[in-house]
Order: structure tokens, then sequence, then C-alpha cells
């Protein structure tokens, strides 16, 4: 499968994906899953950050920036920073914030991109479901600089 152009593949991308890999597995933190989205003719791929059984909140920063925390720890990048929400962005993850007070239900996740800001991800339609999930990626298999490299 090749990327489409997003802020966790650059286009051009080559992805080996183990389709149809949620159908009968759980997703994990951190995982990089290939999605549909409605409205939209290629799959993005993000990564999986909230999952269920996860309790989260979102916290004021400051008067411009709103972050999450989940399980009482930041909600961070792969690579360790923050993510940081407008306060535009971090409504739609506020909305079910009352609806997961117990916890993240079975079937559902909440997945982001490598951008601290967001982007196309649950910032703009909430949490995914297996359903829309539609395979995992098991490794890059040759990017745009000419590199293999694992996921």
């Amino acid at each position: 499968v090749e990327g489409s152009g997003n802020d966790v593949y650059p286009a051009g991308t080559e992805l080996e994906v183990e389709m149809n890999y949620y159908n009968c597995n759980i997703g994990k933190r951190d995982e990089v899953a290939m999605i549909v989205s409605p409205g939209r003719e290629n799959p993005i791929f993000k990564y999986i950050k909230m999952v269920p059984g996860d309790k989260f909140e979102v916290v004021k920063k400051n008067e411009n920036y709103y972050r999450v925390e989940v399980n009482g720890d930041d909600l961070e990048t792969p690579d360790g920073k923050t993510y940081e929400f407008t306060d535009r962005k971090s409504r739609m993850i506020a909305l079910y914030e009352s609806n997961y007070k117990e916890g993240i239900r079975d079937g559902a996740y909440f997945v982001f991109g490598s951008s601290t800001g967001g982007g196309f991800d649950s910032t703009r339609f909430g949490p995914v479901t297996n359903e829309r999930m539609v395979g995992r990626v098991v490794r890059v298999v040759r990017n745009p600089s000419g590199q293999n490299e694992a996921v």
C-alpha cells in the first residue's frame, strides 16, 4: 500500500499492511492503523494513542492551548512531544470526555498523527472503531528517500 501523504508518512511511502488485522485483534497504543474515512477516497494512516479502558481528561494548558491527559500522563507524539490543541481542536475530544468517565469503551480508539497540534485525526472526527481500522502497518517498504525501516 502506498501512503497518500499525511503527517505519519510522506506521499509515496510504500507500506506493508496486514489487512483486516483489527477484525480479530485489539489495537495497541502506538500501532499505526490504516483507517477508512467517510468522504475520503484514500485511507489515512494514524497512530493509535488512546485505547479501550483508558481514562482521559482535556486540560487547559494556557489561554490558547489544551492538552489531553491519558491515565494521568500527557498525551504524546511518538517522539515524546506533548500534543497541544487549540480550543477548536480540543472540543471534539472534550465531547467524548463525559461519555467515557469510566474509560474508553471496547472497540473505540482515538488516533492522532505526528503533528503536536492535531490534523485530520480524532480532533476532527472523534474515536474510530475496529470496523474503520482496516489494516495495521507492519513495516515501511520504501520511503521517498529510498530507505527501508521497521515500524
